[in-house]
């Protein structure tokens, strides 16, 4: 059995209600296979999401998301510095 999450999108609304992401830099914690990039990638400047999942990360870059990286990372040692983005995303990182 298909496990559907989110079904009535509610997560999608509740982020563009709490962000305006139109336009900015993006920073996605525990991206994994960029399921929830996919929500947001159309209205943003630039996106990077970070894993550690080598496994879920390669399905995110198979998504081919246009102003999109995906890159191998901990959340505890960014490799940015301070003040790159605009907004940061975490949901179901913790």
């Amino acid at each position: 059995m298909a496990v559907k999450r989110d079904p009535d999108n509610l997560e999608k609304k509740y982020l563009h209600e709490q962000l305006n992401l139109s336009k900015k830099s993006v920073l996605e914690i525990g991206c994994g296979d960029g399921r929830l990039t996919t929500r947001y990638h159309k209205i943003v400047g630039k996106i990077i999401g970070i894993d550690v999942a080598l496994e879920t990360l390669k399905i995110a870059r198979e998504r081919g998301l246009p102003r999109t990286r995906f890159l191998s990372a901990d959340a505890l040692q960014l490799p940015f510095a301070c003040c790159s983005f605009d907004s940061v995303i975490y949901a179901w990182s913790l």
